[in-house]
């Protein structure tokens, strides 16, 4: 499993906290497909490569979308809640959610 973000802040929009899970048997096959940084990818490599996982039945992904307004709500409640905290809390919910759907991690 692996979990990844794009985001960082209320002012520029969500934070989008993705992860992707599969079998340990399928490493060297996920090697094979080049991923890398979405920053260094062109569209058109990051749509084919997303629909070569959706074609996978034995990978799975989830994603967590955080709002500017829970983003800001959270930062500037009383109790503060800061951005480190939101992504381990992000973070953990996704592997959470793994786990009860039977996933061994």
């Amino acid at each position: 499993m692996g979990i990844d973000e794009a985001g960082r802040g209320p002012v520029l929009g969500p934070m989008v906290y993705g992860c992707l899970y599969c079998p340990l048997s399928y490493k060297k096959t996920l090697a094979t497909l080049s991923f890398a940084d979405s920053k260094t990818l062109k569209e058109e490599k990051r749509e084919e490569l997303f629909e070569a996982l959706k074609g996978n039945d034995s990978i799975g992904w989830a994603v967590d979308v955080i709002d500017p307004k829970e983003l800001s709500a959270k930062m500037l409640k009383k109790n503060k809640i800061n951005l480190n905290e939101i992504s381990h809390d992000s973070a953990m919910g996704l592997v959470d959610r793994v786990l009860k759907i039977g996933v061994l991690l």
